[in-house]
């Protein structure tokens, strides 16, 4: 199963990328585009409960990768992730919390992979309650580049 959700997110990278560069309201673009594509992959793959959840987190961490790339705000990128996603998950009836907690866990292990100082950013952003749903950060993540083992605080 998560080779297919790996290859859709992987083959819309690339669109993801063009909407980010096109426009000049990050946050909205970013919220819609997750909104989207989560609920394409669960309409056409009829993924849920724990594939679900890593979908979610391979999407997070895929507009992370391309929020860097394109060098768009980190921060609001990354709170319009998580809103995109409770906008979904509400949507289709999954439970806003864990939706928006896998959200957040994808984005800062993705972030943390570039650089600790970036996967820093994208935790404090990611932390405390974003439209009114209550993140829980689930692991403690890992800098590639200093290979070390970052805690929650």
């Amino acid at each position: 199963m998560a080779t297919t959700t790996k290859g859709f997110v992987e083959s819309t990278t690339e669109e993801i990328e063009q909407l980010l560069k096109g426009t000049g309201n990050i946050f909205n673009t970013v919220v819609d585009t997750v909104s989207g594509m989560l609920n394409t992959i669960v309409k056409d793959t009829g993924k849920s409960g724990e594939a679900l959840i890593e979908a979610i987190g391979e999407i997070s961490g895929t507009v992370i990768k391309t929020s860097v790339t394109i060098q768009a705000d980190i921060v609001t990128s990354t709170r319009a992730i998580i809103s995109g996603v409770i906008r979904s998950a509400k949507a289709i009836g999954m439970d806003a919390e864990e939706a928006a907690s896998a959200a957040a866990n994808g984005a800062i292990d993705a972030a943390y992979k570039i650089s600790e100082d970036l996967g820093d950013k994208v935790r404090s952003a990611a932390t405390g309650t974003i439209d009114g749903v209550r993140i829980i950060l689930k692991k403690p993540f890992v800098s590639e580049k200093k290979n070390k083992q970052v805690a929650i605080k």
